[in-house]
């Protein structure tokens, strides 16, 4: 209010009451009343033409005096922000920041791909329980090491595809496959006493009798078991169902594969327990460890309406944990034949350790080592099984005097082998043979390991 009292030239009173003091006249007219101080009315007349009396338009004089002059107006708006004092300052600072992190990138950038091109090979320092260099040695690989990073800023300096290369072989030769289909071939020793040097990639003959092993090599190396797998699939179905057990065969028979050793059971037939375990040991027969090895998963699961899939999958998981509480740790097993698989393998040393335990079971021991076997099913069918292993055949030319059993194998993968045992004086031997070049191969390296054992 003071501010538009101001404006025109009157008092605040004044402003109030509608009044204001006349201003002075333009040149050239002179007042013809009032005094300088006369109050005349703001309130619109007729144009003025000279006389005492003038218009005063009040609009423009409230517009101004409440707006005020050009400095109060940009003191009471508010400015933008572009303007503001902190506008500038802030733009610089954040400016410096941004150009501050770009650098640390680029630095830490460059220090890695230079990191990357020189090799990061760290193969030259000592292993574990290795001895120290001496002074000399020291002081010569310190200047060798001159030499290497001069060379190792020239190579720097290499294309990127250089590197990149070099670290792909790197990676491949630092990741070895998950299952090796052979393992490298060990340089085979003589056999003590004989001097024979035996032809498979593993073999391991040990003396039960004793407690020890008396000659090996590669026993501990990873291989595929073929068809020693049914040792094991013979212990789990003796130890998991009744001999009266009567088992009826059916779809499981589609789970063969095709080129397996078989029994030639048809669906439809039934029969015992140690029928199959027979069909299995002797003929070597994969139907026979399918029909096993579903009819118990089903039993062993409570359920009979599981498919023959999956009752031979929770066979399997049995499988797999009779091996771990035998001490068979470094095996695997997904099926109950042995027919290859990548994930279906052992090592000559838990072989023995299955065959081992297998040989303590009368179900077993009392059938591994019978040139034929005669049974008669419950559905009436009369068989004869005729021992796959040319050991326990009289008149065979690999027939071994005192051989007890106990199982062969066969697969592409696997090569041939053979679990051998003997007893000769209350003597009772074990020979693993796995990976053996030919079938004559495997029983000439299981005689002269039994030979051997016995003649030591």
């Amino acid at each position: 209010m003071t501010a538009l009292a101001d404006a025109l030239d009157v008092t605040v009173d004044e402003l109030l009451r509608g009044e204001r003091r006349a201003a002075p006249l333009p040149d050239g007219h002179s007042e013809t009343g009032g005094e300088a101080d006369t109050l005349v009315p703001l309130v619109p007349t007729k144009p003025w033409s000279g006389g005492d009396t003038r218009v005063f338009d009040v609009r423009p004089a409230l517009e101004d005096a409440y707006i005020g002059s050009e400095e109060e107006k940009a003191a009471d708006e508010p400015l933008p922000f572009y303007r503001r004092p902190w506008f500038l300052p802030t733009c610089i600072g954040a400016a410096v920041a941004v150009l501050l992190i770009v650098l640390v990138a680029i630095f830490w950038l460059g220090k890695w791909v230079t990191d990357g091109e020189t090799g990061g090979d760290f193969s030259s320092f000592p292993s574990h329980g290795a001895t120290l260099p001496s002074a000399e040695t020291t002081a010569s690989a310190v200047s060798t090491m001159e030499t290497a990073v001069k060379t190792t800023t020239t190579a720097s300096k290499a294309p990127s595809t250089t590197a990149t290369t070099t670290m792909a072989s790197t990676s491949k030769q630092t990741s070895p496959p998950t299952v090796p289909t052979s393992p490298p071939a060990p340089t085979n020793p003589a056999l003590p006493g004989t001097g024979v040097i035996p032809q498979a990639k593993h073999a391991i003959l040990f003396n039960a009798t004793q407690g020890k092993v008396v000659y090996g090599y590669g026993y501990d190396e990873r291989c595929y078991p073929a068809s020693l797998t049914k040792l094991l699939t013979a212990i789990v179905a003796v130890e998991n169902c009744d001999e009266d057990t009567v088992f009826t065969v059916g779809d499981e028979l589609l789970l063969v594969e095709e080129d397996s050793s078989i029994a030639y059971l048809e669906k439809g037939q039934s029969m015992k327990r140690d029928v199959l375990i027979h069909a299995m040991l002797l003929e070597s027969g994969n139907d026979a460890s399918y029909v096993l090895a579903a009819g118990i998963g089903r039993q062993q699961a409570g359920d009979p309406s599981l498919s023959a899939k999956e009752a031979v999958e929770v066979f399997c998981t049995l499988m797999n944990q009779k091996a771990k509480a035998l001490g068979a740790v470094s095996s695997h097993f997904v099926n109950p034949d042995g027919f290859h698989n990548s994930n279906h393998y052992t090592t000559p040393m838990d072989i023995l350790t299955i065959a081992r335990y297998a040989y303590r079971l009368p179900e077993i021991k009392n059938v591994i080592g019978k040139e034929h076997i005669r049974d008669v099913f419950e559905s009436g069918e009369d068989v004869t099984w005729k021992n796959s292993n040319r050991l326990v055949r009289t008149g065979d030319t690999c027939f071994y005097e005192g051989a007890t059993g106990m199982k062969t194998g066969f697969t592409d993968q696997a090569g041939d082998c053979l679990v051998a045992t003997a007893e000769k004086n209350g003597v009772t031997m074990f020979a693993v043979v796995m990976d053996a070049p030919s079938d004559q191969a495997r029983y000439e390296d299981a005689a002269a390991l039994l030979d051997a054992g016995f003649s030591s």
